[in-house]
Formats: structure tokens, C-alpha cells, sequence
């Protein structure tokens, strides 16, 4: 990945021939993982490295290993038995469906779709070795270990 600065906070982190800006202040990147998550994408921590900048000061507080003890310091208590659960009379006799199903017309996708931060997988010529086509499309000259390879 290449980054090139906009101004001391903003970054512009190109991957492959993808275009993504980096806001380091605000904690923001196009893929929206940064925010949702808080921990730093790879665009991000692209970014922190190229300009000397620590990437766990870019991760949210609870992460810390000071959060988790905070969180298990007090006592937890085991659960009784569930015939011991004080329940409310609404909801004893209610009965629980499960959801309606409607089924679809016509043949069901085979592929599947991907998630949010997960990359398509990337074609590889066998000929040349570069990204983004085959070796049937390949339009570079075939070369003469090739060509020894083959006749062999």
C-alpha cells in the first residue's frame, strides 16, 4: 500500500487500484471498519506506520488490558437453578413461534455474497505473474524458459 499525505491528520492510502482516505483525528476510513469496531483497519495502520504514529494509541480504551481487569474485579456469581428463576406471569404461558418463512421464487444464489471488509480474490496470471488477469488473456510475449519448459 502507498499513502501520500492531504494535510498532518489525513491520508490518502492507495491499495492495488483502490483509493482510500484516512482521517487519523476524527478515526475514520472509508471502509467504516474503524468506527464500528475501533481498532484499526490495515489502510489505517498503513498510514500510523508510514508517518511514525503508534497504532495502539489508535485503539479504543476498552481494548486495554486495564478495561478487562476493571470488568472481572467485581465478583460474578453462578447462575441457580432454572427452577429457582423468578419469572413473571406474563410470560409463562406464552408460547414462542418461530418467524414466517416465505420461500422464494426461482433457483436460490450459488454465490455468495461477501462481507464488508472481506476482499474478492485477486486473478494471477501463471505466465507473468502480475494481478488482475489470466494466463488465456494474457498479452505478454511468452518468454524463452517458457518456451524451453514446454517443448521439453
Amino acid at each position: 500500500m502507498k499513502v501520500s499525505p492531504i494535510d498532518f491528520y489525513q491520508f490518502h492510502v492507495k491499495d492495488l487500484d483502490k483509493k482510500e482516505v484516512v482521517n487519523l483525528h476524527t478515526q475514520e476510513c472509508i471502509f467504516k471498519e474503524f468506527q464500528a469496531e475501533q481498532l484499526p483497519c490495515s489502510h489505517v495502520i498503513t498510514a500510523a506506520r508510514d508517518h511514525n504514529i503508534n497504532v495502539y494509541s489508535l485503539c479504543a480504551n476498552y481494548y486495554t488490558n486495564e478495561c478487562l481487569l476493571v470488568a472481572y474485579a467485581e465478583v460474578v456469581y453462578p447462575v441457580e437453578n432454572q427452577s429457582d428463576w423468578k419469572t413473571s406471569e406474563d410470560y409463562v404461558h406464552m408460547t414462542v413461534l418461530p418467524p414466517k418463512v416465505v420461500k422464494r421464487v426461482g433457483r436460490p444464489k450459488k454465490k455468495r455474497i461477501p462481507s464488508v471488509g472481506e476482499d474478492p480474490k485477486l486473478h494471477k496470471c501463471g505466465r507473468c505473474k502480475e494481478i488482475g488477469y489470466n494466463r488465456l488473456t494474457c498479452t505478454n510475449p511468452i518468454s524463452y524458459t517458457e518456451k524451453s519448459s514446454i517443448q521439453d
